[in-house]
């Protein structure tokens, strides 16, 4: 049987008592209202649909520490590590060409494109993998769980859209 969570199930932080910073080795740690957390995660609850806010602290040995709902409100410091780690968390190549796009047996697309990052060849599972959002915005994930972005599909070029009305 499945709980349903309610929102006292869930720790809110306020910007005001959350400093990240780095120990000496470079990783990622965090004071919370005066209790120091070290190997700190972070995770954006909504990546693609409200990626500025509610971002998720959590460490190893305590798990999930709480959820910041403006993060863009922490310190400067700690803003300015965030803008650091996200990018390496959420790394998503904008796809900005489409050079052929194969369905396979077994509901398999096979994609070669151009990405903001190089060429790039991968598959998809499925249309199930293929995640459209407002704006023409398309999120892929590959076979291997990566990401890849189309930011606009009306702002492909005509081959490209061509190839990806006909699959997407």
């Amino acid at each position: 049987m499945s709980k349903t969570l309610s929102t006292q199930d869930v720790k809110f932080l306020s910007p005001k008592e959350v400093h990240i910073g780095r120990d000496r080795w470079g990783r990622m740690v965090a004071d919370i209202g005066g209790k120091e957390y070290t190997e700190i995660g972070i995770t954006l609850a909504f990546p693609f649909t409200a990626a500025d806010n509610f971002l998720i602290l959590r460490d190893a040995e305590e798990g999930e520490l709480g959820i910041i709902k403006d993060y863009k409100r922490l310190d400067k410091d700690s803003l300015k590590i965030l803008n650091e780690e996200l990018p390496k968390v959420y790394f998503i190549p904008k796809i900005t060409r489409i050079n052929s796009l194969k369905g396979e047996r077994g509901g398999l697309l096979s994609f070669d494109v151009i990405t903001e990052k190089g060429p790039r060849t991968f598959e998809v599972r499925s249309r199930e993998h293929l995640q459209v959002l407002p704006g023409r915005r398309v999120i892929l994930q590959d076979v291997d769980a990566n990401r890849y972005e189309i930011e606009d599909l009306n702002k492909l070029d005509r081959h490209s859209q061509s190839l990806a009305y006909e699959y997407i």
